[in-house]
């Protein structure tokens, strides 16, 4: 924990020292490798004011009640100007105008007071996004055009006057500050366990007789006559297997802690329940979130299209058919998941559990009918369903409260329907 804090104020130095001393296209590649460091653990922070502080401390004009996640892609903080009560999901991307040749210092991205930027959004450098406005999931925000005051926008579609949003009612710093510790303490936590539980077996196998060492020397866990005697092909065997097995161990941990978790602090997610973004649930579902990345840092990527990833599901509450081949990207509502027979969901699909409707967290149910096709990069939003033979094409997005009939396939941003198949 301490070590993530200090790469985290040295990252800060070096943004500011950089961005003085080198030239643009030097600064622009350091920044983007120091950011992309896996000790950079800035997530943690996400939705909390301590974000909003790391990044004012950067340059960025920061207002208040601002509810903010960690940007991907290259982030030039000082041209960045956020007004109050501003929301953004998760997946924030900035990028280059193409046309323009690169990135330029100068070039502002500018957001209105209560915005809500919803997940995988790409934002380009110079654009402006006016007050009370909506940009939902996977929309390119581009720099020439007009968000104007008051609008919604999905994909190519803007729609009229909104509801303004209220103000965002926050937990406040000291509950903040409790649970960003907690997440940074997650992985802290199961080294301890896995540690005990090297500990204990060490213990185990050290009993008079024993003639085996289960693990490197430079543990130090050793048992008798271990450095009397030649080291046969079974003690390097089993050395070099120490560290995988390691690997499969934290994440059994992992998954076991986040079960618990689960179970102990939050319960079933039940459908058409509100939370506001003060309420512990939100806190301890952004927690969830933080378990799931250990989990994918562990083996969760590799357990994609087998058996394993569905009973992990269904052991955490989703409800999961025969022969359904899972690709999509983690989701934590597991309760609010159908999925029946022979369904496919794709690579780098995203299902969605949840709504932000103005300053309210909703959870919904979706699900999807058996042979349904989610194709690569679609999205669904909670509260859809798909029927017996439908298909979501590739980077589609079905909007909340959309039915896809049978045998019918859905296209675009939002998505519409197609030809039946």
């Amino acid at each position: 924990v301490v070590a993530e804090f200090v790469y985290i104020v040295l990252f800060a130095i070096m943004y500011r020292v950089s961005r003085l001393c080198l030239k643009p296209n030097f600064h622009h590649h350091l920044i983007r490798e120091a950011s992309s460091s896996p000790m950079m653990q800035v997530n943690n922070f996400e939705h909390t004011f301590v974000l909003a502080c790391y990044m004012s401390v950067l340059g960025a004009k920061v207002g208040k009640s601002c509810m903010l996640t960690f940007p991907e892609g290259f982030c030039e903080y000082a041209d960045l100007e956020i007004g109050d009560d501003v929301l953004w999901g998760s997946h924030m991307y900035f990028v280059n105008p193409e046309s323009e040749g690169g990135w330029k210092p100068g070039r502002k991205v500018k957001f209105g007071d209560r915005v809500i930027v919803t997940n995988h959004v790409v934002v380009e450098w110079g654009s402006t996004i006016g007050d009370d406005n909506t940009i939902g999931d996977r929309t390119f925000v581009q720099s020439g055009k007009e968000y104007a005051s008051g609008t919604a926008t999905v994909g190519t579609l803007t729609f009229g006057k909104q509801k303004a949003p209220d103000s965002f009612e926050t937990a406040g710093w000291i509950w903040e500050s409790i649970f960003v510790v907690v997440r940074l303490s997650l992985m802290p936590m199961i080294l301890l366990q896995l540690f005990a539980l090297l500990r204990a077996c060490s213990n185990a196998t050290s009993s008079p007789g024993a003639s085996v060492a289960l693990f490197p020397d430079w543990y130090k866990l050793k048992v008798d006559g271990w450095q009397d005697r030649e080291q046969t092909v079974l003690d390097h065997l089993l050395t070099w297997s120490f560290v995988p097995v390691c690997m499969v161990t934290i994440f059994f941990l992992s998954a076991l802690n986040f079960a618990v978790f689960k179970k102990m602090c939050m319960g079933k997610f039940r459908p058409d329940t509100e939370f506001s973004f003060s309420s512990l649930h939100f806190h301890l579902w952004e927690t969830c979130g933080q378990f799931f990345e250990l989990l994918e840092g562990f083996g969760l990527d590799y357990l994609k299209g087998s058996e394993f990833i569905c009973s992990f599901y269904r052991f955490m509450g989703s409800r999961v058919g025969d022969n359904v081949s899972v690709w999509c990207e983690p989701f934590v509502e597991f309760d609010l998941f159908t999925f029946g027979d022979g369904t496919t969901l794709g690579e780098s699909c995203m299902l969605q559990g949840h709504l932000i409707n103005s300053t309210k967290l909703t959870h919904m149910h979706t699900e999807i009918g058996s042979g349904a096709t989610l194709h690569t990069s679609s999205s669904i939003l909670c509260g859809s369903t798909m029927e017996k033979d439908s298909a979501l094409e590739s980077s589609s997005l079905l909007i909340s409260g959309e039915v896809i009939r049978s045998h019918e396939v859905w296209v675009g941003i939002p998505a519409t329907p197609q030809a039946p198949v």
